[in-house]
């Protein structure tokens, strides 16, 4: 019993070299070929140390490396990760920042207070007072991480669902507008709406530009907790990975918000990771201590929308995202 608990304290351990050899490139160098450490070492220009001996040995023991004849391949349990992408690394500067903020959980636990944690300073607009006048340096970050998050989620929820029945799309926090240059790339008869802080914008626009999607993406900087100051309807209105940002409270009162921009007989789309998914407590930790409620069910969010008006409500698992989809019509 207590071996099992004492290899549960040392897991922090093994994540932390897992996200370190994604960070200096181990696994893209060992696609090319098994290296010696002497190679690995003076290929990725790290230190002659026992330091990095011990840290393949790590690796080795839980089969994310094998090491034959002195040779290091990549090992059975990460091959899903391999090739290692950009989307891979930008995730895994969340998560060091996600432990950085659990050095103080203890006093966290005391105070409930996350707004100083370094997670809620690295998502910027959950502590600033006035979101609209961060600047692109402020939403960088984090605005890659949410990028590295939707080209999956686009690619699944473009083969469930006919988007060329609509003829505007409206994707509200839609970052750098990653969800709606697939969705508009798959789909070539709706046009498409980014709602969006006005600094995330700057870099929508780059994103859009570069696609060549100018004529059919359009930006409108907004913090969505307002209206905005146009007449902005539509018959498709996207929520992706941004409900579980927030509280419970909130997400009824941007539910309740926008939804009057969904006219008859148009849908809605709530796309998030769910309690449904086992063991989502970590997950629910890291969301609360950014300032979010957690993970909700798919019963939550389906009772917030049946009270809106919405109905007809399709909901699926979007494998193998760690998301749920639902689908609600008016």
């Amino acid at each position: 019993m207590i071996n099992n608990f004492l290899n549960q304290i040392k897991s922090f351990a093994l994540a932390k070299c897992l996200i370190s050899a994604i960070e200096v490139g181990l696994f893209e160098e060992l696609q090319k070929k098994p290296l010696k450490a002497e190679q690995i070492k003076s290929n990725l220009q790290l230190a002659d140390s026992p330091i990095i001996d011990a840290f393949l040995e790590v690796l080795s023991e839980f089969d994310i490396l094998s090491c034959k004849n002195g040779y290091f391949h990549i090992g059975q349990t990460i091959t899903d990760l391999v090739p290692i992408d950009q989307n891979i690394k930008e995730w895994t500067k969340e998560m060091g920042v996600f432990y950085t903020s659990l050095d103080n959980l203890t006093e966290l636990l005391q105070t409930g207070d996350y707004s100083q944690t370094a997670l809620a300073k690295y998502w910027s607009y959950k502590t600033t007072k006035n979101r609209e006048k961060l600047n692109k340096i402020d939403v960088q970050d984090y605005s890659l991480v949410m990028e590295s998050s939707q080209t999956h989620i686009a690619e699944v929820l473009s083969k469930k669902y006919n988007f060329n029945k609509y003829k505007r799309i409206v994707d509200v926090g839609g970052g750098t507008g990653k969800l709606s240059i697939i969705l508009a790339l798959q789909n070539p008869e709706p046009l498409f709406t980014v709602i969006e802080l006005p600094a995330v914008c700057k870099i929508t626009k780059e994103r859009i530009k570069e696609a060549g999607l100018e004529k059919r993406i359009s930006v409108v900087p907004l913090d969505f907790f307002k209206n905005p100051s146009c007449n902005l309807l539509t018959d498709c209105l996207l929520f992706v990975r941004v409900l579980h940002d927030w509280t419970t409270k909130e997400t009824r009162i941007l539910l309740e918000r926008w939804a009057s921009h969904v006219k008859e007989k148009g849908s809605l789309f709530i796309v998030e990771p769910m309690k449904e998914d086992q063991k989502s407590g970590i997950s629910s930790l890291m969301l609360a201590l950014l300032g979010g409620s957690g993970r909700r069910s798919t019963q939550e969010y389906t009772k917030i929308l049946l009270k809106l008006g919405f109905k007809d409500l399709d909901i699926s698992k979007c494998t193998p995202s760690s998301c749920w989809s639902i689908r609600a019509s008016k």
